[in-house]
């Protein structure tokens, strides 16, 4: 660093100061981002919803507090739905409730003292207690989730369940659809041919 002042970089350095640290650490070396976005999947963020559900049900089982199991439902739908990808949202809007309930099913199997109609009876009562509390995280997480975008979502679902290549979203996964009239058409040549 022959002629540069202290705590300065000569551009020409900075290649080898990285392959230096490439070298010490391996090449797993952090570089920082100038912004974090949302990063967690659609299914990523099923996966969260499920296991933070299974954890308050299991938490208000234990302990008789049926408010955190609610509590952990509303909190962790809003952090869902503004830590998912913005193409990702309409999973993650839809698919809570029936997570929660798979989470308490789950957690009822574990805890449940007696027999199937324990678990079943354990199973409805814990569905009505939390039943406010499902609505209310349910709304929070829809409006988040419709504040980043989740109308885009619902109309490249929309596009592509029309078949419409000339109004996809980019950005949006659409699965190409089976061309109809070719299947209905080869249908029909093959029976006349039988």
């Amino acid at each position: 660093m022959a002629g540069s002042q202290p705590g300065q970089w000569r551009r020409d350095e900075a290649p080898r100061v990285a392959a230096r640290a490439d070298k010490v650490t391996g090449g797993a070396h952090h570089r920082p981002t100038a912004r974090l976005g949302a990063r967690l999947t659609g299914r990523g963020g099923m996966g969260v919803v499920f296991t933070a559900s299974f954890v308050g049900v299991l938490a208000a089982e234990e302990s008789h507090v049926a408010a955190l199991a609610g509590l952990c439902y509303v909190g962790v739908c809003v952090l869902v739905a503004c830590a998912v990808r913005r193409n990702q949202l309409l999973p993650v809007t839809v698919t809570p409730p029936m997570l929660f309930g798979g989470a308490l099913i789950c957690v009822q199997l574990i805890t449940a003292r007696g027999g199937v109609l324990s678990i079943a009876e354990g199973t409805v009562v814990s569905l009505g207690n939390a039943a406010p509390w499902l609505f209310a995280g349910t709304a929070l997480g829809l409006v988040a989730a419709l504040a980043r975008g989740l109308t885009a979502n619902v109309r490249a679902l929309r596009d592509g369940l029309r078949g419409d290549p000339r109004r996809q979203t980019p950005g949006i996964t659409h699965m190409p659809l089976p061309d109809l009239t070719s299947i209905r058409s080869y249908l029909v040549a093959t029976s006349h041919n039988g």
